[in-house]
């Protein structure tokens, strides 16, 4: 019964708008309930893309290859040994640490970093333009790679007996430190860019497939939860954001707010479905037609809830009579 009920409710959600208000005074765990239902439909693309990931697509592949080949010469590569393990080696006499800096990668920035050692962030010679800025770095070193999240502050400088000193940085970070075997890499010549960018960009490509299969199931257990409770936060934000609008544009119909969200919430239903078409399509227009409809859907729902609550009111008065 209960599943039927939540079908159709649905159903009435994405099809019949007029009906829509018949579910706003629900209980708060029927509401919860479908609140948590539309957010799981609409991050299932995320999830589908996590899931079925099979590769970089080109605008990725071109983001990290253009900054290989944007930077100075990567004099490190990761060479395979006789005994099959895989650890970064220089493929120049007393290479320094080196950096590179992948500006565009879907919206994002990230800082990939090498050297035989773990050294600081002062050490490589970074950028004026990440100081101040919270990025993530992949660094590697002789046998392991460490991902982590920090902000890198500038060379902070300090004299001591006339010599100039870099001052110690405190570095607030969570390091995930993994072994290359571990990781699932393959040997990559990171210089290579120079040579042939076409053969680089699938090396990447390779690199980041090969780590993926390697690591796949503890990269959906944890990605794929985060990525739900994203949906949640961005899902509540965008409903009460909107739901303070609709409050502001009908404040003379003086319907509660918790109502309004209620509404937002039950019309958002239309929009979360087209999100996933969108993604067989592959059109903006269906995500773009999914987000008119919820709309134009609210309005009707309001005006529904406004007669029924009339009515209601109406019918009140005459038994108080």
């Amino acid at each position: 019964y209960k599943r039927q009920g939540m079908y159709n409710k649905f159903k009435d959600c994405l099809i019949k708008p007029s009906k829509i208000y018949k579910y706003v005074d629900q209980k708060f765990g029927k509401k919860l309930l479908y609140f948590l239902l539309l957010v799981l439909i609409y991050v299932l693309p995320n999830i589908m893309t996590l899931t079925t990931f099979n590769g970089l697509n080109q605008n990725q592949q071109d983001s990290i290859t253009n900054s290989f080949a944007s930077s100075e010469t990567i004099n490190y590569a990761l060479v395979k040994n006789e005994d099959s393990s895989i650890t970064l080696e220089m493929t120049k006499n007393n290479a320094t640490p080196q950096y590179v800096y992948v500006k565009d990668f879907n919206g994002s920035s990230f800082v990939m970093l090498f050297s035989n050692e773990e050294l600081a962030l002062t050490e490589y010679q970074l950028p004026n333009e990440m100081v101040g800025k919270s990025l993530i770095f992949l660094q590697f070193t002789k046998d392991h790679a460490r991902l982590f999240v920090s902000t890198y502050e500038g060379k902070k400088y300090h004299f001591d007996d006339g010599k100039q000193n870099v001052a110690s940085l405190k570095m607030n970070y969570q390091a995930m430190k993994i072994t290359y075997d571990k990781l699932g890499a393959v040997p990559i010549d990171f210089g290579g860019v120079s040579s042939n960018k076409t053969s680089f960009a699938r090396k990447i490509n390779e690199l980041v497939v090969s780590c993926y299969n390697k690591n796949k199931t503890l990269i959906l257990l944890t990605t794929c939860p985060i990525t739900y409770l994203v949906g949640i936060i961005n899902f509540l934000l965008e409903a009460l954001i909107f739901a303070v609008v609709v409050k502001l544009l009908y404040y003379k119909m003086g319907l509660p707010f918790k109502k309004i969200f209620s509404l937002i919430v039950l019309t958002y239903t239309p929009r979360v479905v087209f999100n996933v078409l969108s993604i067989f399509w592959s059109s903006a227009i269906i995500y773009i037609l999914g987000e008119v409809i919820s709309v134009i859907y609210l309005l009707i729902a309001i005006r529904y809830y406004a007669l029924q609550q009339l009515a209601n009111s109406i019918t009140n008065n005459k038994d108080n009579k």
